[in-house]
């Protein structure tokens, strides 16, 4: 749980495989490029904690 204290929302959301979650924060501006304390992105907490689909949607919007 103490990633949720250095992390911004679209990490957490991904992380937890939350994928509604992830398309509302992306469609409000959250950005994908962000990194949280450790220096890992939300696209790379979504690949460690396998949510295919979140990484997906992650680096198609990284790709815009």
């Amino acid at each position: 749980l103490a990633y949720l204290l250095c992390s911004t929302a679209l990490h957490v959301a991904s992380a937890e495989g939350k994928a509604a979650a992830v398309d509302l924060l992306l469609r409000n501006g959250a950005k994908v490029d962000a990194l949280d304390r450790w220096g890992h992105s939300a696209v790379e907490e979504a690949r460690r904690t396998n949510h295919t689909d979140i990484v997906e949607r992650l680096e198609q919007e990284q790709s815009v």
